[in-house]
């Protein structure tokens, strides 16, 4: 047999080890984007870690801060409106992506159940007092005021842009008070006329690519969307004022962040944010007051059901080591 010739293997492995220790990096890089393309809460740590996330945008929760947390922002007690119903649906089809996408697992599924359980019955015990009325219950009736609206609706022109929880609750709060047009539109079209087919008979829906001249048509405009980027800017604002010769006109800006871009309205247009809303104070208190107590329960309650189950199991092992110990015993 030839004679094994380890000066030649050194040779080729030293050739070849730049390619080798490439592939391995090559390898780690991967493995590495990967991760953090199938794995948020590790993407946002790392972004955080290189300040694209601010350090207070990613707040962690353990044990029962976690449990407590999840409960009151389910019931809206963190909402920027205190008690604001739709925070309920926007959770629950949060965690219904976290289970399809197989991020949860049987006690997480639990934990959710039980909040979304307990925001019901917490906004149950509150619906007494005014606190958590719709967004766009408060949206419209602010509108209203800043218009004196109150008889003159039928001769107003609204506009709602999106199609999310906040934008159908102030489309359907519109809708009550019967404006003369009410158009919705929304960047994907087909959201658009689905929602105005379930708002109203009389409203309707305008593609996303005729918003502008939608713009200039609206005596009152609700922005509403889950986008990242501004979707009307300083120069729609001008073009729009232009069009309409200076006549009153109301934007309302609830997106969060902002829909419309920061910028001095002009003449004849007044400009509102989510955070210029007023709150009834008295009511406001009165209801937290009344979730705070009933949240307490609920924790209290969860609590009481997470002891029962772990005695139970400890029961049933204690039940199986012993059926063993009599079993060895008989054997014996």
């Amino acid at each position: 047999a030839p004679a094994l010739d380890l000066a030649a293997i050194f040779r080729i492995i030293r050739n070849w080890r730049w390619l080798i220790l490439g592939a391995l990096a090559a390898g780690i890089v991967l493995g590495i984007i990967t991760t953090l393309a199938t794995k948020p809460l590790y993407r946002a740590w790392v972004l955080g870690r290189l300040g694209a996330i601010p350090a207070r945008a990613i707040e962690r929760r353990d044990a029962e801060l976690a449990v407590r947390h999840l409960f009151s922002v389910a019931a809206g007690l963190r909402s920027q409106r205190v008690g604001e119903p739709e925070i309920l649906g926007q959770l629950r089809r949060a965690w219904m992506i976290a289970r399809d996408a197989g991020v949860t697992n049987v006690q997480l599924d639990g934990v959710f159940q039980r909040g979304i359980q307990a925001a019901r019955r917490i906004r149950a015990s509150a619906g007494a007092s005014a606190w958590g009325r719709s967004l766009g219950d408060a949206a419209a009736a602010f509108i209203g005021t800043q218009c004196n609206l109150t008889a003159t609706w039928t001769s107003r022109h609204v506009l709602v842009v999106g199609t999310g929880a906040a934008a159908g609750s102030a489309a359907a709060a519109i809708a009550q008070r019967a404006p003369a047009t009410l158009v919705i539109t929304s960047r994907t079209d087909e959201r658009a006329r689905a929602l105005a087919a379930t708002t109203s008979a009389s409203a309707s829906a305008v593609a996303w690519a005729e918003r502008h001249p939608a713009l200039r048509r609206a005596d009152v405009v609700i922005f509403a969307t889950r986008t990242k980027s501004h979707v009307a800017r300083a120069a729609d604002s001008q073009d729009a004022m232009l069009a309409r010769a200076g006549a009153h006109t109301v934007w309302l800006d609830l997106g969060i962040p902002p829909n419309v871009e920061p910028h001095t309205a002009p003449a004849g247009l007044e400009l509102f944010v989510l955070a210029d809303l007023p709150q009834d104070v008295r009511s406001d208190a009165k209801g937290a007051a009344i979730a705070d107590s009933t949240l307490q329960g609920e924790l209290t309650r969860f609590a009481a059901e997470l002891r029962r189950r772990v005695l139970l199991r400890e029961i049933g092992a204690a039940e199986t080591l012993r059926a063993h110990r009599q079993l060895g015993a008989t054997i014996a």
